[in-house]
């Protein structure tokens, strides 16, 4: 995940720099490709958050902390269990502060990317041939030197998702926890697949909004 968050910050500051060299045409046209970026990274950052909210919910169900006590084979259990649930409640408590935090972000860029996309389309519609269109193809053509970035940006993440269906066939499923004799494999596998399931939400996400700005980058 480190790898692919800053490959997108490469990227972003990249165009950027491009932006900086333009005028206000060609900031307009390529904003919303930057802006998407952002939102993959953004995404990217959910991921493991979502994850880690999930995996301390069910940490947190009464059968799971007995579980964890029974392991310990505590002569107090119940002070350990109250201990136990006090550390998962606190690393719940930042962790779904950090998604909160998150999330905001988020909806401020998906908010920024609709009104650049209404400029946009302002920008585009019908009226006179814009004065920079030389400068702007210019533009154009450096920010086509990113498609092979955000090309390899799209097989890893087609990569991650084959992995996580093959992982989500139920025999595959119940090979894996059937193999280490798992106590209790049927929630087990259920929270198994839950995990993989929000991972999955998250890789179709990021897919979706790169092929958006491939698709963006083939019109101009």
């Amino acid at each position: 995940m480190k790898r692919f968050s800053n490959m997108i910050a490469v990227l972003v500051l990249a165009m950027g720099a491009s932006f900086a060299q333009g005028q206000n045409e060609q900031r307009v046209s390529e904003r919303p490709i930057a802006l998407r970026l952002q939102l993959i990274e953004i995404e990217t950052q959910l991921e493991p958050l979502r994850v880690q909210s999930y995996q301390l919910d069910e940490a947190l169900k009464p059968e799971s902390l007995e579980q964890m006590v029974l392991s310990a084979g505590s002569t107090r259990p119940e002070e350990l269990r109250e201990a136990y649930a006090r550390q998962i409640k606190l690393r719940r408590e930042r962790v779904r502060a950090e998604l909160i935090k998150l999330v905001a972000v988020r909806t401020q860029v998906e908010s920024m990317l609709q009104t650049a996309e209404q400029a946009e389309a302002t920008m585009t519609g019908p009226g006179p041939e814009p004065v920079q269109t030389i400068v702007h193809s210019q533009t154009i053509a450096r920010t086509h030197d990113f498609e092979p970035e955000l090309e390899r940006m799209k097989i890893d993440l087609q990569t991650e998702l084959n992995r996580i269906d093959y992982e989500l066939d139920p025999e595959n499923v119940r090979r894996a926890f059937g193999a280490v004799g798992a106590v209790r494999p049927e929630v087990l596998r259920e929270e198994r697949l839950q995990l993989l399931t929000l991972q999955r939400d998250s890789v179709i996400t990021r897919i979706k909004l790169l092929q958006q700005i491939q698709a963006r980058l083939e019109m101009q």
